[in-house]
């Protein structure tokens, strides 16, 4: 409902997530295919099947076991919806014994606190709708979710309220199966030069999306410098059917990088806002 806001005349999503997905596949020059999943969670498993090549989704260390992110291009503050009767008035009031909260199944936020709650009791919904309707009907302490919904939930609910904070901000980013490092580094350097470009507060603009901010950026500082007669290995990215050819150094893992604000042939060690080379370096000449 935030990154995904709608859809195209021939039922493709539309939104800042596809967005970025577009704009990865129109710099590497190939085709993009879509590939839609009812939940994050069900995203996240299919990276094992090979389902999808590159895949926009909340960062979390369970989900890292099998797939590599990209740091964050948004974030998303999460925290509690509670009735105004309730006596949990903080973030802290919510992890006591007895404590029922409502959430949705193998969200990032589900998993965040899977991790982090010791006393109280996460009840798993599927989806963001079904986790509204179990607290409603149980009756549950709390509802976890994303500030932005929660913000729409508690104008359905006269005697709600939200809690002041969060207990976590979602890190949405962009990932790959583990077994392409190449493909890896090349994200990674896109998320960094969508942010330090504005791309990504522009997406957000133009979709018109409350509740996201643009994530902080995290400068390459170790972009490796070009040098004649450096040894070059090769891997492959699969997107959209084609495969495409990566260089970057055995030593650092690096995909090596041009200068797209500059358009120089070369990498230059001035320049900051950099996408990983698709194509043209086969070689140093």
């Amino acid at each position: 409902f935030l990154l995904v806001t709608g859809r195209s005349a021939n039922g493709d999503p539309e939104g800042v997530a596809p967005d970025m997905a577009s704009a990865i596949a129109e710099d590497l020059g190939v085709d993009i295919a879509f590939v839609p999943f009812a939940t994050p969670g069900e995203l996240a498993d299919a990276v094992t099947s090979g389902a999808w090549d590159i895949g926009l989704i909340g960062a979390e260390p369970a989900r890292a076991e099998h797939i590599s992110f990209s740091a964050a291009y948004v974030e998303i503050e999460a925290t509690y919806l509670v009735l105004k009767s309730s006596g949990i008035q903080s973030i802290e009031d919510v992890d006591r014994p007895g404590n029922r909260i409502a959430v949705s199944a193998r969200s990032a936020y589900d998993l965040y606190l899977s991790d982090h709650l010791r006393h109280a009791q996460l009840v798993r919904a599927k989806g963001l709708d079904a986790s509204y309707d179990v607290f409603v009907r149980d009756g549950l302490d709390a509802l976890a979710g994303l500030k932005p919904r929660l913000l729409s939930d508690v104008e359905r609910l006269d005697n709600a309220r939200l809690l002041d904070g969060r207990f976590t901000a979602v890190q949405q980013a962009i990932g790959t199966p583990l077994d392409r490092p190449a493909g890896a580094a090349y994200l990674k350097a896109f998320v960094e030069a969508a942010k330090e470009s504005g791309m990504v507060r522009e997406l957000i603009a133009r979709h018109k999306v409350n509740g996201l901010s643009v994530a902080p950026t995290h400068s390459c500082t170790s972009c490796i410098q070009l040098r004649q007669g450096a040894d070059l290995a090769f891997s492959c990215l699969s997107l959209g059917g084609q495969t495409l050819v990566f260089p970057f150094t055995v030593a650092t893992g690096h995909v090596a990088h041009r200068c797209q604000s500059h358009r120089l042939s070369r990498l230059s060690s001035k320049c900051r806002a950099h996408t990983a080379c698709a194509k043209k370096y086969k070689s140093l000449a």
